[in-house]
């Protein structure tokens, strides 16, 4: 009888702890890969590749035949893999838009500037989401001087450096690279390194004052033998001072009020950036003679064969002796964006232009019509909840649906979605409740939610345009 294969388990091959070695056990891999016609993840932890066997795997998905497979994550944790393999997987990151996580921790990667350079130099053209480097020993502060000026990849929001040999010496690459532009990330741990009272201490302290993305920062276990010893006490009255454990638990307390801080912060500026946009919408955009309602400038995916509109001009259809007009519209178009920046006071004016040019573009309106191709269809069709039948109907929102063809987060059940029939009125999911954020299943109607807040950057708030209050 043949051996029966979860659904979910379908696109992973795990080949964890399977004695692979080198450039044969690299071979062993290609082999189940092309035996399949999906992949989606690698699970290769705790084998001995090396770095020829990760040349040679890596070669193979570089190559044409490999790109076919949509990889999502891959993970090589304990592989000894060096120098030499981290340029291999470097040049297959180059262009990769469908890479999320790597996984890459306890092996044997040096400071080496050119391969140091090169990792991040693919970093910053790929669309990864998480690096995981934790335990590879050798990095130590060579690296972190190098990576951080030079790491500048949007879409990397979970970054572990914990346990990598880093010291003070690495702190003032770490704080100019969280409170640039450049830093997205949501995550960043740093745990079992040697930064010392004084590092912690200087990197919470620039994390209140000027980041407010990072949701969790973890510095666990950086008062090691020999941290202090190693700061530069020069000009620092303060490191003459005895640092209690009193001093480490008020230090991660504040660090504690911070991160609530920006959670607190991140919810406000997307729930009314989404309620800006209601408003936007129905105020700034007036289609008339020339204007292309419904345009998309993108496919609904790389397998869609649907025709897109061409742009043709939309007339105006006014009813016979029609004349009233809003008066809101009458008013010039600077008092009326003034008018609506009232409703998102936590955003800043450089988000509220996003969402307002957004809003007024008549290309930004989602398609009448669904996608016709069955293939990416399969792909946004969401998966009901089990537990259907156990809830209640969660009430729809229509403000946001009219303005972006999404529900915002319901607020009395924020794991179940909200479905509507699959009518020609409602173009949205399948019949039912959805799988939410919490489970394993990420709705599609929140992956656009997620994607729309990116495109406009209302993720985090931005205080660029906030000027500190004296007391």
């Amino acid at each position: 009888m043949k051996q029966k294969v979860l659904f979910s388990a379908r696109g992973q091959i795990d080949c964890t702890d399977s004695g692979l070695s080198s450039v044969v056990g690299a071979q062993t891999i290609i082999a189940k890969i092309t035996s399949r016609r999906v992949v989606t993840k690698l699970v290769l932890s705790h084998n001995q590749l090396s770095d020829d066997g990760c040349i040679v795997l890596f070669t193979f998905l570089s190559s044409s035949l490999g790109r076919k497979y949509h990889i999502a994550e891959i993970s090589l944790n304990s592989n000894a893999i060096g120098d030499r393999g981290l340029e291999a997987i470097s040049s297959y990151l180059i262009g990769n838009v469908h890479v999320k996580e790597l996984y890459l921790q306890n092996n044997n990667f040096t400071a080496n500037p050119e391969v140091v350079l090169s990792f991040t130099r693919a970093l910053n053209r790929s669309k990864l989401g998480t690096l995981v480097l934790t335990t590879n020993h050798s990095l130590s502060d060579d690296f972190t001087r190098l990576f951080f000026p030079t790491l500048d990849c949007p879409s990397l929001k979970e970054l572990h450096l914990s346990a990598t040999g880093i010291t003070y010496h690495s702190v003032p690459s770490i704080t100019d690279f969280i409170t640039s532009p450049r830093c997205r990330l949501r995550t960043l741990r740093l745990n079992g390194n040697a930064l010392g009272f004084r590092g912690v201490r200087k990197i919470v302290s620039t994390v209140e004052n000027g980041n407010f993305t990072l949701l969790s920062l973890e510095l666990h276990a950086n008062q090691l033998i020999g941290a202090q010893g190693s700061e530069d006490t020069s000009g620092d009255d303060e490191n003459d001072a005895v640092v209690t454990s009193e001093s480490w638990k008020d230090s991660d307390s504040l660090l504690k009020r911070i991160l609530t801080r920006n959670l607190h912060l991140k919810r406000a500026v997307e729930k009314e950036a989404s309620e800006l946009l209601v408003y936007s919408r129905v105020v700034l955009l007036r289609p008339g003679k020339g204007s292309r309602v419904g345009k998309s400038s993108q496919p609904c995916s790389d397998s869609c064969s649907c025709i897109h509109d061409t742009g043709t001009s939309a007339p105006t259809l006014d009813p016979p002796g029609n004349t009233f007009t809003f008066p809101f519209t009458v008013l010039p178009t600077e008092l009326q964006l003034q008018i609506l920046s009232l409703l998102a006071p936590t955003l800043s004016p450089r988000q509220r232009f996003n969402i307002f040019t957004y809003a007024s573009s008549p290309a930004t309106l989602p398609p009448l019509l669904p996608c016709l191709s069955s293939r990416s269809s399969e792909t946004k069709v969401c998966i009901p909840d089990p537990t259907n039948s156990m809830m209640d109907a969660i009430t729809d929102t229509d403000g946001l649906v009219l303005a972006l063809g999404i529900d915002p987060t319901p607020a009395s059940k924020p794991t179940i979605w909200s479905l509507s029939n699959a009518t020609p009125t409602h173009n949205k999911c399948a019949s039912g409740k959805c799988m939410g954020k919490a489970g394993s299943v990420l709705c599609h109607r929140l992956q656009e939610r997620i994607r729309w807040l990116e495109e406009v950057n209302c993720t985090a708030f931005d205080p660029t345009f906030y000027a500190p209050v004296d007391t």
